[in-house]
């Protein structure tokens, strides 16, 4: 498989993750009090199981191209390359979607504390006294994300992974089969603990070594084999459904949630990895447009799907029934305004979308 391959590869499947990373913001259940075990079931495995796999495949690609691109000669010049390279492309879209998303929740939010009788600012980054408190909690200084738009915790750990590359960078000198090890080791068994001042966990920093390892390996230039991709799909599928049980309380035991959750996320990039090379939709003809706006999409839909979650449970009530169909709404009504705000803002203002794409 050729570099462009791989690319035009990994393009598709990104769109797919961001798909799955919506999916995974409207999950609904949540704001009912007792639901019923059905519908925590099916809510669980498609909108926590099914789709966990995707931002960890975001870590990985990014770790990907980092080493592809730079692992042969990345110098003390070729680092403040990088980086500000990561100050347009990861650091300035950060902070402006930080603001565009709590303009944005902000707005639901008071929205919701007034038709509750609350404080108008309760929940907000305006409400815990002190200017550096309101900072802090607008652009997610020391917490894992902004307030105001949380799902930007996962450029905020890439521009913090990419700030210590060089620490990779020399591990990567050691052997070329250090980085994969070392990210299988933290992505896999130590995925949930957090270096705590940095509000950033093992685990995105182990599958983004992953991805460099997967690079300085070459290992992505190969077809699965058959045999494997349908066992990894089995495992997939039974360690998702059991997961799922597990959430729903129909499987009395905790071996997913406490074990197999990374399990899970890997057979899951490898299932769809393999799944690709034997469908033929897309492999030919040029790519949508829309496929290059995951990142777009990735930022603003967190905020969006707020919105149709509230709307729907607000005026229909809070039921497992009108979850499922807020959910499916939000999926749906999300990527759907999130691209259509892209298309817009790319053909009226290209600098502007340019700028909050990071160049993409």
């Amino acid at each position: 498989m050729t570099q462009e391959q791989i690319s035009r590869k990994i393009t598709v499947l990104s769109f797919i993750a961001m798909i799955c990373v919506v999916m995974i913001h409207s999950h609904a259940i949540g704001t009912i009090e007792n639901p019923a075990s059905w519908c925590v079931f099916i809510q669980s495995l498609f909108m926590r199981m099914a789709t966990n796999w995707a931002v960890p495949f975001f870590f990985v690609v990014s770790g990907y191209f980092l080493a592809s691109h730079n692992l042969n000669n990345f110098k003390k010049s070729g680092y403040f390359r990088l980086m500000r390279k990561k100050f347009s492309s990861l650091f300035i879209p950060y902070i402006l979607w930080a603001l565009i998303g709590t303009v944005i929740s902000v707005s639901l939010i008071v929205l919701n504390n007034y038709l509750s009788s609350r404080g108008l600012f309760e929940r907000t980054f305006l409400a815990p006294e002190g200017c550096w408190s309101k900072i802090d909690l607008l652009f997610g200084v020391t917490y894992n994300g902004p307030k105001g738009n949380l799902a930007l915790w996962y450029v905020r750990a890439l521009l913090l992974i990419f700030l210590f590359s060089p620490i990779l960078m020399v591990l990567s000198k050691i052997h070329r089969t250090v980085l994969a090890l070392v990210g299988i080791i933290l992505s896999m068994v130590f995925s949930e603990f957090p270096i705590s001042f940095l509000s950033l966990k093992l685990g995105a920093i182990g599958w983004f070594c992953v991805g460099m390892g997967i690079a300085q390996l070459g290992i992505e230039k190969y077809k699965m084999h058959n045999w494997c991709f349908y066992a990894v799909g089995a495992g997939w599928v039974s360690i998702a459904i059991l997961g799922a049980l597990e959430a729903s309380n129909l499987l009395e035991m905790e071996i997913v949630a406490e074990y197999l959750l990374p399990v899970c996320s890997l057979l899951g990039i490898l299932f769809w990895w393999g799944l690709y090379d034997r469908v033929q939709i897309l492999k030919k003809e040029k790519l949508p447009e829309c496929f290059r706006m995951t990142f777009w999409v990735y930022c603003l839909h967190g905020v969006i799907t707020g919105w149709f979650l509230a709307s729907i449970l607000f005026l229909l009530g809070k039921s497992e029934w009108v979850a499922m169909l807020a959910s499916g709404v939000s999926i749906a009504g999300s990527i759907v305004v999130s691209l259509v705000a892209g298309f817009l803002i790319k053909w009226q203002f290209p600098t502007i979308y340019g700028i909050l794409s990071g160049g993409r």
